[in-house]
């Protein structure tokens, strides 16, 4: 899901996936990501909900800053590409030589796009699995570009990247929120058309009941500081999803949680206990472990969702990187 305006801006035809070569950024010395070498806080209880509480509301309350272009932080090198005209930007390590691959899908309910915001929290969610090379995709928004563009848009991209030569064992599928449901949704289309599955897949607050009728939609509207009442926009989105227009949210393509997960790569979950898509979780772990997906899930309790993207200070945030970290070099041992 996205933050305010900050985050603003299947059917797939076989074909040869065609990579140009856009443009490519050095940077010597730009600047630092901000979410990297954060300083975490010594902060819990009642301190901790009032201080989560003040900086969401001043953040939900402010105007959102001008877009600007991005400049790549410190010891990362960008490349535009274009898979079949789906866009996709890709970040390579300066600092370090890896065969690790991270496929990002943004969050952003599917209509909000591939911002700087996202770009240094993936960035830093590269550093996290071993400063592995990050390919961001760009996809198609809603309301414009309904079910299946972004699908299509993913499928394309993955397949791009193996006739780039990268071997799917090596790439890890990542996705938040909506990215989520799309990094979900991408690898259930790949069991059914026998593309290989992605070495791994790491799941942050996903979006994957495109529906309205969870307890927890109800239960943690004003717990979730990040997407329930307090953000209006996407809080109006996630309860009359402008992607799935006219579409059958039973769709397993369009809410996975329906899918059958057999044959699905290792999972790792994480949520937060407040947060409006807590049951999406639930439902995707319960129906991974039926099929007999490895799956590890973490819920942390009190945080909201998606918020390590505002509140890469708490406690919680540097356990859940870690925990990614651990989860990913597991897979590579």
């Amino acid at each position: 899901m996205n933050l305010k305006n900050v985050m603003q801006k299947m059917i797939v035809l076989p074909m040869t996936a065609c990579v140009l070569f856009l443009g490519m950024q050095f940077t010597e010395a730009s600047r630092l990501n901000p979410f990297s070498n954060v300083q975490t806080l010594d902060i819990s209880g009642e301190a901790k909900a009032a201080y989560i509480d003040e900086k969401t509301t001043n953040f939900f309350n402010s105007p959102a800053p001008s877009a600007k272009e991005y400049v790549v932080p410190d010891g990362w090198q960008q490349e535009k590409l274009s898979f079949d005209g789906v866009p996709v930007e890709k970040y390579t390590s300066t600092t370090t030589k890896t065969d690790r691959i991270v496929f990002f899908l943004h969050g952003g309910g599917y209509v909000g796009g591939l911002n700087n915001l996202y770009r240094d929290w993936g960035l830093h969610k590269a550093e996290v699995a071993g400063n592995a090379t990050v390919f961001m995709l760009d996809y198609r928004l809603a309301p414009q570009n309904v079910y299946p563009a972004a699908l299509e848009d993913a499928v394309k991209a993955y397949k791009g990247l193996l006739q780039m030569g990268y071997k799917p064992d090596n790439i890890i599928l990542m996705g938040d929120s909506a990215g989520g449901n799309l990094s979900l949704a991408l690898a259930v289309y790949l069991r059914d058309n026998k593309i290989p599955q992605p070495k791994a897949i790491v799941l942050l607050s996903p979006w994957t009941y495109l529906g309205t009728n969870l307890p927890a939609h109800t239960n943690n509207l004003e717990k979730d500081k990040m997407l329930g009442s307090k953000n209006k926009f996407m809080l109006t989105e996630v309860s009359n999803p402008s992607y799935t227009k006219d579409i059958d949210i039973t769709n397993p393509y369009v809410s996975p949680a329906y899918a059958d997960l057999t044959g699905i790569s290792p999972m790792l979950i994480i949520a937060g206990g407040d947060e409006l898509l807590l049951d999406d979780t639930a439902l995707v772990s319960a129906h991974a472990k039926a099929a007999g997906v490895e799956i590890t899930e973490k819920i942390y309790p009190g945080m909201s969702h998606d918020w390590d993207i505002l509140l890469p200070e708490l406690p919680e945030s540097k356990a859940m990187n870690e925990q990614i970290a651990q989860f990913i070099n597991q897979k590579f041992k």
